[in-house]
């Protein structure tokens, strides 16, 4: 090896260690303008990005296409161009010290993006074409333009292959749960890491202390999808593990709205909607005898003989209450960006006001943003990031909740003249006084810089904090709902919690060329996570009339505290070889240390390889237009979920006893502790291929995986004889989920008065849990206690019951409960998760200035459970136990539910559907009118 190679790998040696500030000689500058425009059209691109390889400098073009780029190091350079949708350019240039380079691009459509970049878990950028996973990137600048995507969650919904996304209702401030190729863990969580410039940022589903019966909102919806440039998704371990302990779900990395150069350009919004109930409320029913009696769920009895048909009541109490509206939204925003090729910039405000349908839920939201990026020089560039919301929110009583608006309704009665009035105890309108909610101040934080001392040296360092104050509270002044006493006296609840999280990453990246044909890159770093939980409680009954705080309360005082500090350290190494820019093969490891390991579990080690050949550059392929691009890639990787906080840990909870009637200290276990508990460990195999056909217009991606988890942690049962609690945590499951992605592009029409594209998203998943250790029995959850079971052989979490037969012997259109058979035996019903999940988004563009966008959104091959109406027919007021027009299959279901041995076998309904999420018309203003409004562009 030579004296200079020499020299370098002990600088680099020594960058492992710290940041070098040797730079070299400084060289002239020079200056790179030019344009960049679409193909065939001459239409410019917004938003493409400009970069001079072996420096740190970029830009991005603006509105009309044109780019600046300063201090540029005289001499040959590379600039390399990218925009999603488009295919990449690079350029050699030469660079005159003190002068000025023109340099225009046309870009042509593409539905295949080898050459895009994605950003990696070192903070660096990384071409597809050099990975041998599948990344997801949604263009959000462009989706939020085309759809009134009031959300997080919305904006993710359907655009992603393997990425499936629940509500967990309907109503305003309702969260919801993101499954990534399926679940995971028994016991912890399933939903997956999400990363904000650089740092990762709490994400809960469900973050409420205070119960309405179900609903809880989601720190994911606290996201502005107005100040999100693009959305990338690594599906699982496979792709995740630099990212170690907690990323086994995915990863959603998130990447903000930055400035271009330029003077500054204001963009205002506003928005206006209305959401309404579309759902017919079902009526509730009685049986009248013939004397005119009701009886509630008698048509079993009718049948038997037992009872006389006399007449059947129906009566619909939400349609005849106030607690249903019209719901409105009302959003403003303001945005300003621009700056100089030296420093950029970008600030944008937003204020959103909403109301529900029920009278008891609105939301109002203020976000705020400031970006600013700076070129210090052609080797440094530092950012930094800032983002704050103020969010109200107040959430209805509702789901399984005796003062829940739609319980009270659909487990009510048939008789109008009832003193509830047909609900089940009152008309829930006299529950808006009851105000439940949430008061959330949060603020995120990030700096990055990325300094390059040499071309073949690269340093990144991020730091950064989320960090959000939580206030929930509920009201209940006295006197207003007179269902009980706690209720008629009054309550108050006030429950702060603050949530932090800290991240701080560095990393050195070396690239070299041993070779013309050979160039490799290596990378190490290393990284330290924080999440601080603590928080207060306080409540009481007996509340002042005309106050509203815990000052007013005159009983029953309880107060309570929580704090938790969790703690993760972990080192990273990466190095990859490159043959002539088509072939890669990569090997990561990651090893992390996490304070809630078990004391007997030091660092686990995540290891990971990855392949990527594109083979349709190499000189054998034949050249033709049918398929001009092909690659193929595989990658197996490995990534962690920890044990939840202080479960790896015997603790002991305080609690009074008397001994000879004077109240002493006491203690009890509080926990038992596990020294051994490590984290789940998923292994992730991946196989896939990409390919490029008639010249770029049509696109097509295939993915296979293969994910196991052999460590799942899961609630062993502990012998009351040891004196512990019920439980402890283990790790003694095996699970399994496998199953393909397809995703097409296609460009079907582009025609400067008239272009048509699609995207079809498509997946397929299949869920086993494979084992668990010897002795543990099934685990039995779910709704009423036992619909649920994690069963060895099955599909987690899925249904099990009891089936039945039924046979209307005497042909008269009626069952009577001899007629229902229900078998004592359990048998699988089926899996929560759905086998197959579709999305389709369709683009038109015609006479220049109008756009239509639509989404479509399909799920099948799974079970949902109708508990709502197997409680109905438990509380006897169905249709299918009163109407004699009632379907045999609704009598024998609702019968066998209401049974002796009950089952829920009738009410596991198929969950498949098909749904038109998003349709949308934009009309963009001509520009020559917009600019003789003094408006640069405008639509609508």
């Amino acid at each position: 090896m030579s004296n200079s190679r020499l020299s370098r790998c002990a600088v680099w040696g020594l960058a492992a260690l710290a940041v070098p500030v040797v730079a070299e000689a400084q060289q002239g500058q020079g200056v790179v303008t030019g344009r960049v425009v679409a193909t065939g059209t001459n239409s410019p691109i917004a938003g493409a990005q400009i970069g001079v390889e072996g420096t740190v400098l970029g830009a991005r073009t603006g509105p009309d296409g044109t780019f600046i780029l300063t201090s540029v190091p005289a001499g040959q350079r590379t600039l390399r161009l990218i925009r999603l949708g488009y295919s990449a350019q690079s350029r050699q240039i030469t660079v005159v010290a003190a002068d000025t380079v023109q340099v225009n691009f046309a870009l042509a459509q593409s539905a295949v993006q080898l050459s895009q970049v994605v950003v990696s878990a070192t903070g660096a950028e990384v071409q597809r074409r050099e990975q041998g996973t599948t990344v997801s990137t949604i263009a959000v600048a462009d989706t939020v333009q085309l759809a009134a995507v009031q959300n997080f969650s919305q904006l993710v919904q359907g655009r992603a292959a393997g990425v499936t996304i629940t509500q967990s209702a309907g109503t305003l401030g309702s969260g919801a749960s993101i499954r990534i190729r399926g679940s995971n863990s028994l016991s912890l969580s399933n939903e997956p890491l999400l990363v904000i410039d650089g740092v990762r940022i709490n994400s809960d589903a469900a973050s409420s202390s205070i119960g309405v019966g179900g609903q809880s909102p989601s720190r994911l919806n606290d996201l502005n999808p107005q100040d999100i440039e693009s959305i990338e998704i690594l599906k699982g371990p496979a792709a995740s593990t630099l990212y170690g302990t907690a990323a086994a779900n995915g990863v959603i990395q998130v990447t903000t709205r930055r400035g271009r150069a330029g003077a500054a350009q204001w963009q205002a919004w506003t928005e206006y909607g209305q959401s309404e109930n579309v759902w017919d409320f079902v009526s509730n029913y009685a049986v009248l005898d013939s004397s005119g009696a009701r009886r509630p769920g008698g048509l079993p009895g009718v049948a038997a003989g037992t009872i006389q048909f006399g007449s059947l009541q129906e009566f619909n109490p939400l349609a005849n209450s106030d607690i249903v509206r019209t719901g409105d939204r009302r959003q403003y925003g303001l945005s300003v960006s621009g700056g100089t090729p030296q420093a950029t910039y970008y600030i944008s405000g937003d204020y959103t006001d909403e109301t529900g349908i029920y009278r008891t839920n609105s939301q109002d939201r203020v976000n705020l943003r400031a970006n600013v990026q700076a070129n210090v020089s052609d080797k440094l560039q530092v950012s930094a990031n800032t983002g704050y919301l103020s969010s109200d929110l107040i959430s209805p009583q509702n789901d399984n909740n005796g003062l829940g608006v739609l319980g009270n309704a659909l487990l009510g009665n048939s008789n109008p003249a009832s003193s509830s009035g047909g609900f089940l105890a009152f008309d829930p309108i006299i529950t808006v006084p009851f105000r439940v909610g949430q008061d959330l101040e949060r603020f995120t934080g990030s700096t990055n810089a990325n300094y390059r001392p040499m071309s073949w040296l690269n340093v990144i360092g991020t730091a950064g904090l989320d960090v959000l104050n939580r206030t929930d509270f509920s009201v209940l002044p006295p006197n207003t709902i007179l269902t009980s006493a706690n209720n008629r006296i009054g309550s108050r609840t006030r429950n702060q919690r603050q949530v932090a999280s800290y991240t701080a990453t560095g990393t050195a990246i070396g690239t070299f060329n041993p070779l013309p044909w050979l160039q490799t890159t290596s990378t190490v770093g290393g990284q330290f996570l924080r999440e601080n939980f603590s928080g207060t409680n306080a409540s009481g009954f007996g509340l002042l009339a005309g106050s509203g705080s815990l000052e007013g309360l005159s009983e029953r005082f309880a107060v309570g505290e929580v704090n938790q500090d969790e703690r993760t350290i972990g080192f990273y190494a990466r190095q990859q070889f490159g043959f002539n820019d088509r072939a890669f093969l990569t090997a990561s490891v990651r090893t992390d240390a996490n304070s809630n390991f078990g004391t007997n579990v030091g660092y686990v080690t995540y290891p990971q390889v990855e392949g990527s050949w594109v083979i349709s550059e190499e000189e054998f392929f034949p050249q033709q237009t049918l398929m001009d691009q092909f690659r193929v890639r595989a990658a197996w990787g490995q990534s962690g979920l920890p044990p939840t906080f202080r479960t790896a840990f015997e603790f002991f909870t305080p609690t009074p006893v008397r001994v000879q009637g004077v109240e002493i200290p006491a203690f009890t276990i509080g926990g038992p502790g596990n020294v051994a508990l490590e984290p789940e460990v998923i292994s992730e195999t991946e196989l896939g291929f990409d390919a490029g056909f008639l010249g770029g217009r049509l696109g097509l991606e295939f993915t296979y995986f293969s994910k196991i988890a052999k460590d799942a942690i899961v609630a062993r049962r502990l012998p009351p004889s040891q004196g512990l609690t019920a439980t402890q945590l283990s790790n003694i499951g095996e699970l399994a989920n496998w199953g393909t992605e397809w995703l097409l592009n296609a460009q079907l029409w582009t025609r400067p008065n008239f272009a048509l594209d699609a995207t079809v998203n498509f997946s397929t998943l299949n869920q086993n849990l494979n084992s668990l250790r010897e002795g543990v029995e099934p685990i039995i959850f779910g709704l009423g206690g036992d619909s649920q079971r994690h069963t060895p052989g099955y599909p987690m979490g899925g249904y099990w019951g009891a089936p039945y037969t039924f046979e209307d012997t005497n042909n008269d259109g009626l069952l009577s409960r001899s007629e229902v058979t229900v078998s004592d035996e359990q048998e699988f019903l089926g899996s929560p998760e759905p086998a197959r999940v579709l999305g389709l988004t369709l683009n038109a563009s015609f006479l220049r200035n109008f756009r239509v966008s639509s989404l479509i959104d399909y799920r099948g091959g799974h079970k949902l459970l109708n508990s709502t109406e197997e409680f109905r027919c438990g509380f006897g007021n169905c249709q299918a136990l009163n109407d004699p027009d009632a379907s045999l299959f609704e009598q024998a279901r609702a019968i066998a539910a209401t049974s002796s041995s009950g089952t829920i076998a009738g009410y596991v309904e198929d969950a498949d559907f098909v749904r038109l999420r998003e349709v949308s018309l934009t009309y963009q203003l001509p520009v020559s009118f917009a600019n003789s409004l003094r408006f640069r562009g405008a639509s609508f």
